[in-house]
């Protein structure tokens, strides 16, 4: 029983370590894809807004 208990123990600190390095990876890739909606919710904004920079400047 003794010998037992480190063991379960220790895998349950492996297991807690790789949850929280899950749970930072996918914090991170919600983060990009956040990040990427709002890039695409604003590119046609920027886009009407740059369109005519080419005109002005020929």
């Amino acid at each position: 029983m003794d010998t037992c208990l480190p063991r379960i123990l220790r895998r349950n600190a492996i297991l807690s370590h790789d949850l929280s390095v899950l749970s930072i990876w996918l914090s991170l890739i919600l983060d990009a894809l956040n990040i990427l909606c709002f890039c695409l919710k604003i590119t046609p904004y920027l886009s009407a807004f740059l369109s005519p920079l080419p005109c002005i400047l020929s």
